[in-house]
């Protein structure tokens, strides 16, 4: 970590427990302290953790909705089971979150787990938000996070917003307009104070042009390394650094301007996941 920007290798990175809902672990890799918004890595047991277990198992179907916030997911890997209703007296609908599954619950989304189907194994993502309360257990849920099971009365009529699901892995790649040999799949656009969200494909050994201009810092705007190695120079008011970035490094600044390279800009190739930019421009 260094002013103006942060750099983390999640891979190394010590998981906490989350005080609120034991068995479930976590690394916190930004928040922002004035709204609560946070890009995290999430790692749940299988079966569920033992708080949300015995959820289940003593009141059947859970379902809830955010109010304002905006909750994404991106699978590392796993098998979670989260249902999604169209409205409320609408039948569920199942996804499972395994590796490159992405999931966005927009405000007023509702969805939630049932009983009869849970993680088979132990399940990891990346979540970001824009902001907080949106833990079921979290002491600051009951401002944010409105809970209703199927057969109740809804709190109000609505209306109810639909989740945005991307099997990443099966996206169309198209060419990216200004890095030569990389690729992109779009995953999702930019929704209110979500930027868009995509992933770019690196060939190795690949040249950042000479001309490409810095992406400028924003709040919301980061990288995560899904794979191979990434070369980046980050410009801060005081200081030029260069870094190297590999598998599971997570790379946020907002007081800085990324550039790919300079000259190479990975050895081997990279995936990287990218919100905000597309690591040649920012989009909002």
């Amino acid at each position: 970590m260094s002013a103006g920007y942060v750099h983390l290798d999640t891979l190394t990175m010590p998981f906490a427990g989350v005080d609120s809902n034991p068995g479930a672990r976590q690394q916190v890799l930004w928040r922002d302290a004035q709204t609560g918004a946070t890009v995290a890595m999430n790692y749940g047991p299988a079966g569920f953790s033992p708080a949300h277990a015995k959820l289940l198992d003593e009141h059947g179907t859970h379902r809830h909705y955010h109010a304002t916030v905006n909750e994404r997911h991106y699978a590392m890997g796993g098998d979670y089971p989260i249902w999604h209703w169209a409205a409320p007296e609408s039948e569920p609908t199942l996804t499972l979150m395994r590796r490159h599954m992405y999931v966005e619950n927009p405000p007023r989304t509702l969805h939630g787990s049932q009983p009869h189907r849970r993680p088979q194994i132990a399940t990891q993502m990346l979540v970001w938000n824009t902001g907080g309360g949106t833990s079921i257990f979290a002491a600051d849920a009951k401002h944010e996070t409105h809970e209703f099971p199927p057969g109740t009365r809804a709190p109000d009529n609505g209306p109810w917003a639909r989740p945005r699901i991307v099997a990443v892995d099966l996206q169309s790649w198209r060419q990216h307009p200004t890095l030569l040999g990389a690729k992109i799949r779009a995953v999702a656009p930019t929704d209110g104070d979500q930027p868009a969200v995509m992933v770019v494909s690196v060939p190795p050994e690949s040249i950042a042009p000479a001309s490409l201009k810095p992406v400028p810092g924003a709040s919301r705007r980061w990288l995560f390394l899904l794979s191979g190695d990434l070369r980046l120079r980050l410009t801060t008011p005081a200081a030029v650094e260069d870094i190297v970035a590999h598998e599971g490094h997570f790379v946020h600044w907002a007081d800085a301007a990324l550039t790919p390279g300079p000259g190479m800009v990975s050895e081997g190739g990279a995936v990287v996941l990218c919100v905000g930019h597309d690591l040649a421009r920012s989009i909002e």
